[in-house]
């Protein structure tokens, strides 16, 4: 999934990318998983790529850039702080979607 979004922002074949789990900085805050995962981690690729794909623009060919570190810190503030006087909590961020795609034929008829 996070090779995905780094795909749609540079316009590079998903075949070079190779991501890895990095966790030196595990936080505190529950577990990511699902959409919580594609959320967190999907702002913090696209933010990084975003930055590739602006090297890229700028005419330098991916074997001019080894070594360089495209990285990115993103902050979801959206939750409930602890002891807010408020009526009406937010303890959890996160969101779904999904998408359905049917090809029909002049028949009407589904091919795969």
């Amino acid at each position: 999934m996070l090779v995905q979004f780094a795909v749609e922002v540079t316009g590079l074949p998903a075949r070079v990318f190779r991501p890895r789990v990095d966790s030196t900085f595990a936080l505190g805050c529950g577990q990511t998983t699902g959409s919580r995962a594609t959320l967190f981690g999907g702002k913090a690729v696209v933010s990084a790529a975003r930055k590739l794909r602006a090297d890229l623009d700028q005419g330098h060919r991916l074997p001019d850039l080894t070594g360089r570190v495209y990285a990115a810190d993103e902050v979801i503030d959206d939750t409930t702080p602890l002891g807010a006087d408020v009526t009406k909590i937010k303890t959890h961020t996160a969101f779904g979607f999904a998408t359905q795609v049917c090809v029909l034929d002049a028949q009407g008829a589904w091919h795969r």
